[in-house]
């Protein structure tokens, strides 16, 4: 188990991957989706300058993530 500071750690690819597989074909909730989250980030919406931190709770196998989650601390 890992908690991660960015998205990137898991990237877009494993994380489009796991939604995938947990979704078995069925429609994801478009908030878990990369670049979503990415959007976020990077648009200074949701950054440690705005009193949010991101932080990604995971599971890995080895090199290859399993399970992930998305968690915010608040500061403000």
């Amino acid at each position: 188990m890992r908690l991660l500071t960015s998205l990137d750690q898991v990237g877009e690819k494993s994380w489009g991957e796991l939604l995938d597989a947990s979704h078995q074909g069925q429609a994801c909730n478009p908030f878990l989706r990369y670049a979503y989250l990415h959007a976020l980030h990077t648009s200074g919406a949701a950054c440690p300058e705005t009193g949010w931190h991101p932080h990604y709770l995971s599971l890995w196998d080895e090199t290859e993530c399993v399970a992930a989650m998305p968690l915010y601390r608040k500061d403000h």
